[in-house]
């Protein structure tokens, strides 16, 4: 799918989405609470952070996170294995983790990839991403508006009217979605069964190892062999 065709669909999706959010699920006060705002904030909080890029650009080891706003598999590794990888390896300087959002399950899950990419701009990707999923919706239903969109990057920290210019600018964000994608595509033929979230471990060597899911063991596992444990 070409950039212009994923651009117009986000720009499509964002009406779309709003309309039936307003017919039928939340009112705008339920869209705009977002919980988990000090959790995050404690453990993001001195960690260095360039647009998608968390952790030092010396770390030995580079992990690249694949995921959908709106997979439940996801949600559970946000709180179920990030943060110890994040504990043990990211602040410690040995890891460094590239977050890359795709959109998949639904045509509400372009609008909060969009959005992760728009809070990328001023560094707060990570703290808009794990607010996203520790708020996250029915995998079944359209959930992700642009309210949903503008309270997690406030929640995050980011200049609102910053954050809006970015989050407007739709032919820039559709390209990184359609980048995002297209390393997916490539990464993806590495694992029989590839699903989201889909972790990509490279070590000094070059060596990838790439699987999916949210078992801490396997990727935890990944990256003591990547540093040579």
């Amino acid at each position: 799918m070409s950039r212009n065709m994923i651009a117009g669909i986000i720009a499509a999706v964002v009406v779309l989405v709003g309309v039936l959010v307003g017919i039928r699920m939340l009112n705008k006060d339920d869209a705009t609470q977002m919980k988990g705002a000090e959790e995050v904030t404690a453990l993001l909080d001195g960690i260095p952070q360039k647009d998608n890029v968390l952790g030092r650009p010396s770390a030995q080891v580079t992990v690249t996170e694949f995921i959908d706003f709106k997979c439940p598999v996801c949600a559970a590794a946000s709180q179920g294995v990030v943060p110890t990888v994040i504990e043990k390896y990211v602040r410690t300087g040995k890891v460094k983790i590239e977050l890359r959002p795709i959109a998949f399950i639904g045509p509400d899950s372009q609008i909060g990839a969009v959005g992760s990419f728009a809070a990328a701009r001023q560094n707060k990707m990570w703290q808009y991403t794990e607010l996203m999923l520790r708020n996250q919706g029915d995998e079944n239903q359209q959930w992700i508006t642009d309210d949903v969109v503008k309270s997690a990057a406030k929640a995050a920290g980011a200049d609102e009217a910053a954050f809006t210019t970015a989050y407007a600018d739709t032919d820039a964000l559709a390209k990184e979605l359609t980048d995002n994608s297209d390393a997916f595509q490539q990464a993806s033929v590495l694992d029989d069964q590839p699903g989201t979230p889909f972790w990509v471990v490279v070590g000094p060597s070059g060596k990838k190892k790439a699987f999916s899911g949210s078992a801490p063991d396997t990727l935890i596992n990944a990256i003591d062999e990547a540093l040579g444990k």
